[in-house]
């Protein structure tokens, strides 16, 4: 029977060199805490460039509405006041054309309306917008003077506005009067009402295309309403009195009106016009139409 005779088992053979023994670390990769982390970074990273995004984004919203709200506030100001001139001379007097009204009654007194607006427009500077700021400061609050400013020369022209008063009274005239001087109305606030006037030429008197009350802050050469007919053309002469034809003025409605030169023709007009006792006025006369 074949014997074996086992081999020694030895670290070292003969002949080999001590060499110094070399134990091998083997290390444990933690792989799910690196994934982890490198998750989480990118995480940042992509949550940092989307707040940075985001605050960009914002800025330029606010710059834009900022940019818009700007550019429209003069035009929604501007809606703003027009829908409420629209909606400022509603009629008071709903149904009462229906009410019996006696024919041997006594006309009642004629109306002596007062313009509520002027405004003076120049044709050398057709943007510009004069606007008369007259108002001072007392004791009891802000005075507003209820003095009206006439002056028509050669390319300067003023537009005025009456508001139709009263119920039945649509028979009208315009009528004006020129004086050497306009008294003292009582309300001057501290301004010389004491004007010489010096009424010469030939001027017009055109009714606008205009039924709802104009805006002083922005009538001017450029944007006054179109000249819709002549109404007459007066001669201006020193202590005058003079009137147009009798015409139809619906009650409550607006009326507005220009006055110029005739043409191109030289002409001179420049009064103060106070409400109390004026000797130069323009006035719109109203009568009954009953």
């Amino acid at each position: 029977m074949a014997s074996y005779t086992p081999l020694l088992q030895q670290d070292k053979f003969p002949g080999d060199e001590d060499e110094p023994h070399h134990t091998e670390s083997v290390g444990v990769c933690d792989c799910d805490t690196h994934y982890s982390r490198h998750a989480d970074t990118q995480w940042e990273k992509r949550a940092l460039r989307f707040a940075i995004y985001a605050c960009l984004a914002s800025m330029a919203c606010t710059f834009l509405n900022i940019s818009f709200l700007a550019f429209r506030k003069v035009f929604v100001t501007n809606d703003i006041k027009y829908a409420h001139i629209q909606l400022e001379t509603p009629s008071s007097y709903i149904g009462l054309e229906r009410a019996v009204h006696s024919p041997n009654a006594p006309p009642p007194k004629p109306i002596s309306n007062f313009p509520f607006f002027t405004a003076q427009v120049n044709q050398s500077e057709p943007g510009t917008v004069f606007l008369e700021n007259n108002r001072h400061f007392t004791d009891f609050g802000t005075a507003w003077p209820t003095d009206r400013k006439f002056r028509v020369v050669a390319g300067v022209s003023t537009i005025m506005q009456f508001r139709v008063q009263d119920f039945g009274m649509e028979k009208c005239t315009l009528t004006l009067s020129t004086g050497m001087t306009t008294p003292d109305s009582g309300h001057s606030h501290g301004r010389d009402m004491h004007e010489h006037v010096h009424p010469m030429g030939q001027m017009d008197l055109w009714k606008l295309d205009q039924d709802r009350r104009l805006d002083p802050h922005l009538v001017s050469w450029k944007t006054r309403p179109q000249r819709s007919r002549l109404v007459t053309s007066w001669d201006l002469a020193y202590s005058t009195s003079l009137r147009t034809e009798e015409f139809y003025c619906k009650s409550t409605s607006i009326l507005t009106f220009e006055l110029a030169c005739s043409g191109q023709e030289d002409c001179n007009l420049d009064f103060t016009q106070p409400r109390e006792n004026p000797e130069s006025a323009l006035l719109l006369i109203q009568r009954s139409s009953l």
